[in-house]
């Protein structure tokens, strides 16, 4: 060996081979958590609740137009005089 040299330095030390870093492979971890089951929920049968039956479609708007020509008399009579 040459004195003054590094044997890792292919430029120092030209008769060695530089060493290649190598990785060692990471340890893998084992799971040590069981898996859980999620709790079963017993199926219940739905219950009926009677609702309300609907009302008559049309009466509100009934109200509403009587009560729109109801002003519109009003506003014109009122225009007249």
């Amino acid at each position: 060996m040459i004195e003054r040299t590094d044997p890792n330095n292919p430029n120092d030390y030209p008769g060695a081979v530089a060493a290649t870093p190598t990785s060692s492979p990471m340890p893998t971890l084992k799971s040590t958590a069981t898996p859980t089951i999620p709790p079963t929920v017993a199926p219940t049968t739905p219950t009926y609740t009677p609702t309300e039956a609907p009302k008559e479609p049309g009466f509100e708007a009934i109200l509403a137009i009587a009560g729109l020509h109801a002003v519109a008399y009003l506003v014109l009579s009122k225009k007249r005089k």
